[in-house]
């Protein structure tokens, strides 16, 4: 199943509203691994994703409020968690963006929490690009 693409785009613009800056990337994987769940108000839920880091291309997650996400979260965290998704601001990454924030496999049942901290639930979606 070779050929999925993501693409990802940029766009900074000024006050009065003239682009200074702009980029893009289309991202081409082998396979994509998609979630999209929701999270209760002051509650959580797992997603069982698995990610083999080395084979990853392009990554993002947004939810539509804020949420905190833990890795492989077995009541132990593996870093970089806690990392708090602010609402509508996603979380991505993409290959020649620097090193990925997401630095060990993930596997299992609980390989991505998301906790909601206060009342309403939050929508969280995401994707990982493999390659």
């Amino acid at each position: 199943m070779a050929g999925i693409r993501q693409t990802y785009a940029i766009s900074i613009k000024d006050d009065a509203g003239r682009a200074v800056a702009s980029e893009s990337a289309i991202l081409v994987g082998d396979a994509e691994e998609e979630f999209n769940v929701t999270c209760p108000g002051s509650g959580n839920v797992l997603v069982p994703v698995s990610v083999d880091v080395s084979s990853l291309v392009a990554l993002w997650i947004v939810s539509d409020k804020e949420v905190t996400m833990t890795l492989n979260d077995d009541g132990t965290p593996d870093a970089p968690s806690p990392i708090t998704l602010a609402a509508g601001i996603p979380y991505w990454w993409y290959t020649g963006k620097g090193a990925c924030p997401i630095t060990i496999d993930l596997a299992g049942p609980n390989a991505l929490k998301f906790v909601k901290a206060d009342a309403g639930d939050a929508v969280v979606k995401g994707a990982f690009l493999t390659s």
